[in-house]
Parts: C-alpha cells; sequence; structure tokens
C-alpha cells in the first residue's frame, strides 16, 4: 500500500536526508514549508496546493516540517491527510509525536527515527503478562523512580497504538505522558490507568 502521508519524528536536517531523493530538493511539484508554528493560514495554503494538479512529475510532493502547529491548522489539514488528492503526497517532520493532535497522527504512517524497529514488541510483551504481573511490575519500577524503563513502556506502547491505530490508547499515552512529569504526580496511578486502557 502506497502511504500518502508519512510522519516522521526528528529534525529537519536529519531527515530530510532519509527521505526519498526526489524529494529532498524542491521544485515545481516539491514544495519544502519549513515553519515554527503551522497556522491556520499556512494550512489553507497548503490545502489549496495539494488540490492542484502536477506540473511535470506524477506527483506533487509536500515536505512539512514545523516544531508547533495550532488547533485550527491541524484541524484543517485533517480531510486533506485523509482523503488527499491521488497527486498528493505529504512528508510531515515533527521533533515530538506529541505536537500533533491524535487524530491527526492516526492518519499518518508514523516513521520515529530514534525508536528501533519492532519496538512495540517490548509494550506487547509487557501487556500479555498477567494483571498481578503487570501491577507489580510497576509498582517495582515507579518506586525505583526508574525513568528509563517507564519512558521504554510509554514510546513503545505509542508506536503500538499508532501501528494498530488505536486512538483511545494514543490518547491515553498522551495522557500519561502530559501528568507524569508534573510535580506531586503519581507515576504508579497514571502507568497503571495506561495499562487499564489496553
Amino acid at each position: 500500500m502506497h502511504h500518502h502521508a508519512t510522519l516522521y519524528i526528528g529534525s529537519f536536517d536529519t531527515i530530510c536526508n532519509q527521505l526519498p531523493e526526489e524529494v529532498r530538493v524542491p521544485g515545481s511539484d516539491v514544495r519544502h514549508i519549513v515553519c515554527d508554528r503551522l497556522t491556520i493560514d499556512d494550512a489553507r495554503n497548503l490545502i489549496t496546493e495539494a488540490s492542484q494538479r502536477p506540473v511535470e512529475k506524477e506527483t506533487r510532493s509536500f515536505v512539512l516540517s514545523f516544531f508547533d502547529a495550532t488547533t485550527e491548522a491541524q484541524n484543517a489539514l485533517l480531510k486533506t491527510l485523509e482523503e488527499p488528492a491521488e497527486t498528493s503526497v505529504f512528508y510531515v517532520i515533527v521533533p515530538r509525536r506529541e505536537v500533533l493532535m491524535p487524530t491527526v497522527q492516526s492518519r499518518l504512517m508514523i516513521i520515529d527515527t530514534e525508536m528501533q524497529e519492532g519496538s512495540s514488541v517490548y509494550a506487547q510483551e509487557f501487556f500479555k503478562k498477567s494483571y498481578k504481573e503487570k501491577t507489580s511490575l510497576i509498582a517495582e519500577k515507579a518506586k525505583e523512580h526508574d525513568a528509563k524503563w517507564i519512558e521504554d513502556l510509554l514510546a513503545s506502547t505509542e508506536q503500538w497504538a499508532s501501528e494498530t491505530r488505536n486512538e483511545s490508547l494514543l490518547r491515553a499515552v498522551l495522557f500519561v505522558r502530559k501528568y507524569i512529569g508534573a510535580p506531586g504526580a503519581s507515576r504508579k496511578m497514571l502507568l497503571e490507568y495506561l495499562m487499564l486502557a489496553v
């Protein structure tokens, strides 16, 4: 299946070299949009351009890189990402996937350059354990403040949720990520919430 919209996690400079060679340099049918914050106007311009026919090639490619995007801009792009013109291909580059709303993420094929292939297996192995095994492991890791274990579990669960297009699980991961670093937050309770979201 050819994906018309792919999400890369990383920096523009690093990712650009990993994109298909024909889209690395802007041209008549290759548009690079690089900005700090994607606004509703940027989104509207992109939607208009994406509906136009290619000039020389079979497709028009859009490389879109930003650190942040307004909710309005993301909502505007939803339909275009879900039902793009046959001739449009999108490459979206963001530093962290939390930049995008779960609904936008679910419409993109996600390639995380910082995650290894098969990393979602880590989460799947954890969730296969019995309820008792999971709760005792969570209690132990939360007590030890094992930040690496927690991050690996969250990243792996996030990837698994993206691969299976499980939006409710993705929302749960984003919720846990939002609060786990907050002062006084109970890591144990948040991880148990994530466990029950599966």
